[in-house]
């Protein structure tokens, strides 16, 4: 069997823990470093004692400031984005003379040759390129968060140089969230290259972000032979997770503000699950309940669909063909699921069966992710699947634009959130009237305005 070794973390450490909320309140903190990366590198920092480190994409200077503060390496750093520069200069000023920051990705020029340790954290490919080639020898790659782009440039690129193998670090109940090392093993000749390049590749293809370490994980628990609990700390622990299902590309739009907000609250989590075509799922399902044009003309749409799927069930960011996915993981938000229920047409018929396979399949997603609250938005038929689930599974649910009426079946599917709703976010005053009229806990009915005031200002 092809597979990647796995470390487990147990705990998140206190290091990590004070430097990612720190930095989690400063502005442009949507794309820091985890805690757990941020423990797994401090880990080896401690341990090994670098005394040169090349940091590829230094966002607001997160990641910076663990190597910094605990190692006493000189640290290279590679950031382009304007804002970030001048962020990164004013939180790492305390470290003044032992980084260097570089800001051309088209032509870089290296101050060392050799560096004990490469932090991956963002990067194009023609830098990376440049890395492998530019340099005379690389030890130690930590790659921050998924970066699939990233791991697969850097693998290709030191296939033709290096022995390589691949470790997978991430804290134990949390397999998706972890730290991708690369370690050079000396450069071999040719054909032993060749050889442990295919073996890692076909390892990787097999545990795309931990997978095959989840699933061992299970194995061994119904043998009774899991990990004990684990040991979490309390400030991770007291984050509340917020989920926001995504069906519908205007609604993503007009709820990015809402997205951004919760992001940036270091006491949320934000959780995003994105629905997409049932064809992404069922091939005969959607061709027995959709309205496909005929199976000669969509057996190519559907057969793609299904390769696409297939490849997204090792790594979701395979459906970024999805429009919405697209757009959610372009803007910088993390697909923590993905949930293939549309149906090809918009009739009265397609959206009933879409609503009772959202059920079907948002059991499972919701027993996974534990959220401490749903928020949806508005009166789309989709919603309703996510609503009732959260009623039955006891889960409180948060409803946005309620009270609203428009004298369609919307207005009706939009009363019947409401009443399954424990907390409203109302447009109007008037809305809140109709939402208080109907039942609803007053103390727990709002009046914040629409998000999409938000759209509309930022087009100014």
């Amino acid at each position: 069997m092809f597979w990647i070794p796995t470390k487990t973390l147990s705990s998140i450490s206190t290091e990590a823990e004070t430097i990612y909320n720190e930095f989690k309140r400063k502005e442009g903190s949507e794309h820091i470093a985890a805690p757990v990366a941020l423990t797994i590198i401090i880990e080896y920092l401690t341990r090994e004692k670098p005394r040169r480190i090349l940091e590829i994409g230094g966002g607001i200077g997160a990641l910076s400031a663990a190597l910094l503060r605990h190692s006493a390496a000189h640290v290279d750093i590679f950031e382009d984005h304007p804002f970030c520069i001048e962020a990164l200069q004013k939180n790492c000023a305390p470290y003044a003379g032992r980084f260097t920051l570089l800001s051309d990705y088209h032509n870089p020029r290296f101050p060392a040759k050799k560096y004990d340790l490469i932090v991956v954290d963002g990067g194009t490919e023609e830098l990376l390129k440049k890395v492998i080639v530019s340099l005379e020898d690389i030890n130690h790659i930590f790659i921050e968060g998924g970066r699939q782009t990233q791991r697969k440039i850097l693998r290709r690129g030191l296939k033709d140089q290096y022995l390589y193998r691949l470790r997978y670090t991430a804290l134990a109940g949390a397999p998706t969230k972890g730290v991708n090392e690369i370690i050079c093993a000396g450069r071999g000749n040719t054909f032993t290259r060749r050889l442990n390049s295919l073996y890692w590749e076909i390892a990787a293809a097999f545990a795309f972000k931990g997978r095959f370490w989840q699933y061992m994980q299970a194995i061994k628990r119904r043998l009774g032979l899991g990990e004990s609990a684990p040991i979490v700390s309390k400030t991770v622990e007291q984050r509340k997770k917020i989920l926001v299902p995504l069906f519908n590309r205007a609604h993503y739009g007009r709820l990015r503000s809402v997205l951004r907000a919760i992001q940036k609250n270091p006491a949320l989590e934000l959780q995003i699950i994105v629905g997409v075509p049932k064809a992404y799922g069922s091939f005969f399902e959607n061709l027995r309940y959709g309205r496909a044009p005929s199976l000669r003309r969509s057996l190519p749409w559907y057969l793609r669909a299904q390769w696409i799927a297939f490849l997204g069930r090792l790594n979701p960011r395979f459906l970024k063909h999805d429009f919405l996915v697209r757009s959610v993981m372009d803007d910088g938000f993390s697909v923590d699921a993905i949930i293939p229920l549309m149906l090809d047409g918009g009739t009265s018929g397609t959206m009933v069966r879409v609503v009772g396979l959202g059920m079907i399949k948002i059991v499972d997603v919701l027993k996974r992710l534990h959220p401490d609250v749903i928020f949806v938005n508005a009166d789309r038929f989709e919603m309703m699947s996510i609503a009732l689930a959260a009623a039955y599974l006891s889960i409180p649910l948060a409803h946005n634009e309620g009270g609203d009426v428009s004298g369609t079946i919307d207005e009706s599917i939009r009363h019947a959130i409401t009443k399954l709703s424990h907390i409203h976010f109302t447009a109007t005053d008037a809305s809140r009237r109709r939402v208080i009229q109907m039942g609803e806990n007053p103390e727990y009915v709002f009046t914040v305005g629409s998000p999409a005031i938000d759209v509309v200002q930022g087009l100014g």
